[in-house]
């Protein structure tokens, strides 16, 4: 059995959530984030008809915005 990740930086949590609060577009498109974990976060959006495609889905490119902060490379002090 694989042993649970354990971050190198204690304080991680802090400098995930700060990084997601300077990226204005997650306010404009009413993102938050929900939960940190060690190798996981939650990114909640309530349904916005304004950022629908014309068959009432959320557009294609508001979720990938949105699922963009889950890398690495987004996230950092």
């Amino acid at each position: 059995m694989t042993p649970p990740f354990q971050p190198s930086d204690p304080d991680f949590a802090r400098r995930v959530r700060a990084s997601f609060v300077r990226q204005r577009v997650m306010t404009t498109i009413g993102a938050e984030m929900t939960q940190v974990a060690p190798g996981a976060v939650e990114i909640a959006m309530p349904y916005r008809a304004d950022l629908a495609q014309q068959h009432g889905f959320l557009h294609a490119g508001v979720l990938t915005t949105m699922m963009a902060i889950r890398d690495r490379g987004n996230v950092r002090d």
